[in-house]
């Protein structure tokens, strides 16, 4: 079938009629919109993780202390000999009149450190007391140990046990602090003190087990 020119005419003016009546129903809409909306758009959030443990890490930075060899000064009449260290000696070793020999200074005492990142309770215990440890019976011996802060500040945030002379009982369990810092002041100095009779001899040493719990 041939279409005439007219016709054809006329299918032009309808198809862009058609056009025009689809761009006013598509202005119209966006008109009641709020914005533009020529850009799909979305919102997205990323999240950044990280796990960082804690460590609980108590340790002796002065593991040992060398008294030394020495003897009691019978003949001067004494029947024993009283040996101490702790920190505000700065490692001089104190020793009483029936004392001979025996080393005069051993560097530091014990210091005990928080070398974790968590507060720590400190807890210590001894494998033997004055009677083990030092030994012999022509008067009684005895075994002392004492607590202190660091020198430079309060390393145990809590109240600090055991900061007098407390004598050595085996199998206690000492609670010597609670929250020992982990910065900047974070260690704890332990003196020891023994009472040597005349009749103890030989070779004497005892192990202290420090525990920390975060």
């Amino acid at each position: 079938m041939e279409i005439s020119n007219k016709m054809l005419a006329w299918l032009v003016v309808a198809a862009i009629a058609v056009s025009i009546f689809g761009t006013i129903i598509s202005l119209n809409k966006l008109n009641q919109t709020s914005g533009l909306t020529g850009f799909a758009t979305t919102n997205s959030t990323g999240t950044a993780q990280v796990y960082i443990s804690s460590q609980t890490v108590l340790r002796f930075v002065v593991s040992s202390v060398d008294l030394g060899t020495g003897q009691i000064n019978t003949s001067a009449g004494y029947y024993n000999c009283t040996l101490s260290v702790n920190d505000s000696s700065l490692g001089t070793v104190t020793k009483s009149a029936g004392c001979i020999n025996f080393n005069n200074a051993v560097g530091s005492t014990f210091t005990l450190q928080n070398a974790g990142t968590t507060y720590l309770n400190v807890t210590l215990n001894f494998s033997a007391n004055a009677t083990g440890f030092i030994g012999g019976s022509v008067i009684s011996p005895s075994f002392q140990f004492t607590m202190s802060n660091n020198g430079t500040g309060t390393s145990c945030l809590n109240a600090l046990a055991n900061t007098a002379w407390t004598e050595v009982v085996v199998g206690t369990m000492y609670n010597v602090c609670q929250n020992l810092s982990y910065y900047q002041n974070n260690t704890l100095m332990m003196g020891v003190k023994i009472v040597i009779p005349a009749d103890a001899s030989g070779s004497k040493s005892v192990s202290i087990m420090a525990q920390g719990t975060g």
